[in-house]
């Protein structure tokens, strides 16, 4: 059987993006909606190992054919093994996905990892004795090569520079951590608040730290962690933060229905109210790898109406698409034109361009986080599962 965080089903089928605003829908996709293409579907298989890491290999196989196709198929299957000489080995199985489960003992709940693919780092929480943690797993040498624990129980924000050589974590009752992987040792950045909402990092290795009320606003280190940091005041909690990959921009929610895009290198700013474009309250926002758009999505008050993922243009502020989704989550950009979310327990990608959908993952569990790197995509849904794509 699977593990209770195991891959169900990675699908390759267009889901609709039409919706009826006069009917509430599940976020739980329908079984129809769910069933594999006609002639396939695709087996887990689970490599027994006991230790903290494991493979899954997806793989495809023929369906169950109805009792008239088996017929025709024996028969057919007999009249060409006459004609056709015996192989002299069966052909090898190749698997179509590859995922890494990695089991642990409390619940997972946030996730990052490194650019290069070596580490993954976890945030979880329940952990007996200790309330939240956080491990760093060496995925080549498959070993932990890090831990600390904090007394509150909600898992710590993680993230890793572009170089892949420190480690930010932001515990919510507590400041900014720097865990240098290169030698093991650990710093404070300088001013750093406590219970920062969320931690991440820029291009050159910049940190960036969104905090909650009194200090409400954005922490930003573009000359390092021992200099004093710029600082952008909002007057609300900000809870996302997104980084450019080539330009010192950061772009986070500001505001109820407001979207602020910032150059801190020359203290300019932007600020797009997404109302119109995008009605609800905004709960995530991530840049583009160019910084050309600006992803959202927002949350409806009522419970009958749709979420939106809106795309706006990072100049302008104009709307470039927008679809509308129940309870959309964890928004994570993959490409120029393509980005991975959570609804509950699926994970989708979802091409701008075409608007075609695709689950490429179902969970047990509610999905958590995300986290994208180099083709790879790490999910935490009390364990984590890293797929990739």
């Amino acid at each position: 059987g699977l593990p209770a965080g195991g891959a169900r089903h990675r699908l390759s089928h267009s889901v609709s993006l039409d919706w009826r605003a006069s009917l509430c829908r599940q976020a739980r996709p329908s079984a129809q909606s769910l069933r594999a293409p006609r002639g396939a579907r695709r087996r887990l298989r689970l490599a027994s190992n006991n230790s903290f890491f494991g493979v899954v290999s997806a793989q495809r196989f023929p369906s169950r054919p109805s009792a008239r196709l088996a017929l025709l198929g024996a028969a057919l299957f007999v009249w060409v093994g006459l004609l056709t000489p015996a192989p002299g080995h069966a052909q090898d199985e190749t698997a179509t996905t590859r995922i890494e489960f990695l089991k642990y003992g409390s619940m997972a709940t946030t996730v990052a990892l490194s650019e290069d693919g070596q580490y993954v780092a976890i945030g979880t929480r329940n952990v007996p004795g200790r309330g939240s943690q956080v491990v760093l797993w060496n995925r080549f040498m498959q070993e932990r090569v890090q831990s600390a624990s904090f007394p509150t129980n909600r898992a710590p924000t993680v993230a890793f520079d572009s170089a892949g050589t420190r480690l930010a974590i932001a515990p919510r009752q507590s400041n900014v951590r720097l865990w240098h992987l290169d030698d093991g040792g650990s710093t404070t950045p300088r001013s750093s608040p406590p219970a920062a909402r969320d931690v991440t990092f820029g291009r050159q290795g910049v940190l960036g730290v969104g905090t909650p009320a009194p200090q409400s606003g954005v922490r930003v280190w573009p000359d390092g962690p021992e200099a004093a940091p710029s600082v952008l005041p909002t007057g609300t909690a900000v809870q996302s933060l997104s980084f450019a990959r080539t330009t010192p921009t950061v772009a986070f929610p500001s505001g109820p229905t407001q979207v602020t895009v910032w150059n801190y290198r020359f203290n300019t700013t932007k600020r797009f109210d997404t109302f119109e474009q995008c009605s609800g309250t905004v709960r995530r926002v991530a840049l583009s790898p160019s910084a050309d758009a600006v992803h959202v999505i927002t949350e409806r008050r009522a419970s009958c109406d749709p979420d939106y993922l809106c795309t706006l243009n990072a100049k302008s502020g104009a709307l470039m698409t927008r679809v509308r989704r129940k309870n959309v989550s964890n928004l994570e950009p993959l490409s120029e034109g393509r980005v991975a979310f959570s609804r509950g327990r699926y994970v989708y990608t979802l091409d701008l361009a075409t608007r075609q959908e695709e689950i490429v993952f179902h969970s047990d569990n509610d999905i958590k986080d995300l986290s994208y790197a180099d083709g790879e995509l790490a999910i935490a849904n009390s364990d984590v599962v890293i797929l990739d794509l």
